[in-house]
């Protein structure tokens, strides 16, 4: 039987692939056992989609399938009482297809298990038919009394911030203003990518309580090695040919020359942040000119390494 504190039915909403995998693992050893484990050993656990514990019985199901198997999947009675969890990741267009019959579903729920939805956003996203989006409706209002909703939307501007500062805090970390700023910068601001980073500084400073820039630019290597704040440097001494040879290490995936067009932007920013001639300022504010127009041109075209390559010589001049 299903733990009598657990819900009939969850909706994880949102897209951010780290939340999705926190929340995931925590709810799970809610449901399906006590935890006996620390908030850092389950945050550790969620760099892969977490198993649930051999007392429980889970299954996946993907938005293709049918919604008599997932029923079937809570409805049946486990052997030795473990606990019956049907997943269904994407869950938005599976809710849509099957907004009537849930909503028969969510007025008398199992009692047998439980039902875990993966979706982009709550309420569901959808240009069906008007019957099919009163049943949404109804399904929102259904929930409030059987479920639970579960936010994994990624915290914006200053929340990724703090995000990181309370982190850091739970391994007894600090971090400069400065060392947060390039760190959102490398990763975009994704909080996976975010939490990778974070693991990867507490083992690289040890026992050493401050993370600075210094520390983050050491971890964020690309597989060649090269360091990424060397990049930087290479900038602010004007040195075109070393910035190209860095740039070409750094570009190495898709993907690669936002982080690194975000590692700039970093840069100039904190030069017109210690800037103390007018000189100095005005050169950072072209610089930033010279950047956006790069950045426009990635998106309307212009393939992105040649747009960089040119954006250096620029800013090295």
């Amino acid at each position: 039987m299903k733990d009598p504190d657990s819900k009939a039915v969850y909706i994880l909403a949102g897209s951010d692939e780290y939340l999705r995998q926190e929340h995931l693992a925590r709810l799970l050893q809610q449901i399906t056992n006590p935890s006996t484990q620390s908030d850092q050993d389950i945050q550790r656990n969620t760099q892969i989609y977490p198993v649930g514990p051999s007392e429980a019985s889970i299954r996946w199901f993907d938005s293709s399938a049918d919604l008599a198997d997932v029923l079937d999947e809570v409805r049946t009675v486990a052997l030795l009482g473990a606990q019956r969890v049907a997943i269904v990741k994407p869950a938005d267009t599976f809710i849509t297809k099957h907004a009537e019959a849930l909503e028969r579903y969510f007025q008398n729920p199992c009692s047998n298990g439980v039902i875990i939805f993966i979706v982009d956003s709550w309420p569901v996203k959808s240009s069906a038919s008007k019957k099919t989006s009163q049943s949404l409706t109804r399904l929102v209002k259904l929930l409030n009394h059987i479920g639970e909703v579960i936010d994994c939307s990624a915290p914006k501007g200053a929340a990724v911030s703090r995000w990181i500062v309370q982190k850091l805090q739970k391994y007894g970390k600090t971090i400069t203003p400065k060392a947060v700023n390039l760190l959102l910068q490398w990763t975009n601001a994704e909080l996976l990518d975010l939490y990778n980073a974070i693991d990867k500084l507490i083992l690289y400073v040890a026992d050493q309580d401050k993370i600075t820039d210094a520390d983050v630019s050491a971890i964020i290597v690309s597989g060649s090695e090269v360091k990424p704040f060397d990049l930087c440097k290479a900038i602010n001494y004007h040195d075109a040919r070393k910035a190209l040879d860095i740039l070409s290490k750094l570009v190495l995936h898709r993907g690669d020359e936002f982080r690194t067009m975000g590692l700039i932007a970093w840069q100039i920013r904190n030069n017109l942040q210690h800037a103390n001639s007018n000189t100095q300022v005005q050169r950072a504010i072209h610089a930033m000119r010279d950047l956006l127009k790069t950045d426009l041109a990635m998106k309307t075209g212009l393939e992105p390494k040649s747009a960089m390559q040119l954006l250096l010589v620029n800013l090295c001049r």
